[in-house]
């Protein structure tokens, strides 16, 4: 069945849909939505738990979200802070404050990172960052089977960690300032201007490729 659903302010919402679509306009409380075989739609919402099967969700804009998700596809505009985990997952996000996730056989493709990204497990899909704000803070990827793609550019400065197993690192136009070590599959040291940034990227990659672009 289909559902489309006027939320009322000061109203906390629990949503289960099986083999149905969820529509919806804003929501300034806690939501809940547990969902299989269906999609949700909304266009404002504020701190929501996102479980989703075989399905999806295209949200506008979201203050919170906390997302397991597997066998689905996502489309979100701009979303303040993520956590969770997604599987078998494809996900689109124009643009993304803060997250921190875990992925298997997944793509995730951000528009822009504000301010942090921090994945401890991404094995086996892709990621790619579009850009990131110059005022970041922090960029931690530990991937496997996993290409990974950062617009960092010669414009940012970061203390950086960067090491690929099997795979490629390439920086392309970044200027390091410093390095203390530099080989084909592993580089620390600092990109930019000054010598004591405080924004810090550490990316690991086993049998994937790390890529500045």
């Amino acid at each position: 069945m289909n559902y489309e659903v006027t939320v009322p302010k000061n109203t906390k919402l629990i949503l289960e849909n099986r083999y149905g679509d969820i529509k919806m306009n804003n929501a300034i409380e806690l939501l809940d939505v547990n969902l299989q075989f269906g999609k949700l739609f909304a266009n404002e919402l504020s701190d929501v738990n996102l479980a989703v099967q075989y399905g999806g969700a295209t949200i506008n804009k979201c203050s919170e979200l906390k997302i397991k998700s597997s066998f689905s596809k996502h489309e979100l505009g701009v979303v303040e802070t993520m956590t969770g985990s997604i599987s078998y997952d494809g996900i689109k996000i124009d643009e993304l404050g803060s997250a921190t996730v875990k992925s298997d056989f997944s793509n995730m493709d951000i528009g822009k990172i504000r301010k942090s990204f921090d994945a401890e497990k991404f094995s086996y899909g892709s990621l790619k960052i579009g850009q990131v704000d110059e005022n970041f803070s922090k960029i931690k990827v530990d991937a496997s089977f996993t290409t990974v793609k950062v617009a960092l550019t010669d414009r940012h400065n970061f203390k950086t960690t960067l090491y690929s197993s099997f795979g490629s690192i390439k920086t392309g136009k970044v200027a390091f300032l410093e390095k203390s070590l530099d080989k084909k599959d592993v580089v620390v040291g600092i990109a930019g201007k000054h010598k004591d940034p405080p924004a810090t990227v550490e990316l690991s990659n086993s049998y994937g490729n790390i890529v500045f672009e």
